[in-house]
């Protein structure tokens, strides 16, 4: 009996594309799992906090007027170190480079604020 290449072909597709999915999922669930764990105990901020070399990178871009780096630097102090004092500045300019998630982040805190 001589096997039906074009069928062997779709079910052998059909199993490497199951696998590929399965293997995102499983990806993607190690990854929500890791956002709430810290490795490093000398790390303790949790997943908002950059390392200090990164900081210092995104300070850089974000005194360039990046408004992502500059909302990412926003993150690290409001929700990694939980400084809302040191925060303030780096939405501010975040929000000045018209980065939309700035501008938003802004609008809620100033809605929280006024309730």
């Amino acid at each position: 009996m001589k096997p039906n290449v074009k069928l062997l072909a779709f079910v052998f597709a059909a199993i490497a594309l199951l696998a590929s999915v399965v293997g995102v999922w499983l990806l993607r669930d190690s990854r929500e799992l890791d956002f709430f764990q810290v490795d490093d105990a000398s790390f303790s901020g949790g997943p908002l906090m950059l390392d200090p070399l990164e900081l210092g990178v995104k300070k850089k871009l974000a005194e360039e007027g990046d408004g992502e780096a500059a909302y990412l630097v926003y993150q690290h102090y409001a929700f990694g170190l939980d400084d809302t004092k040191r925060a303030q500045p780096w939405l501010e300019r975040s929000v000045a480079a018209e980065y939309p998630i700035a501008i938003k982040a802004l609008a809620n805190l100033k809605q929280m604020n006024t309730n």
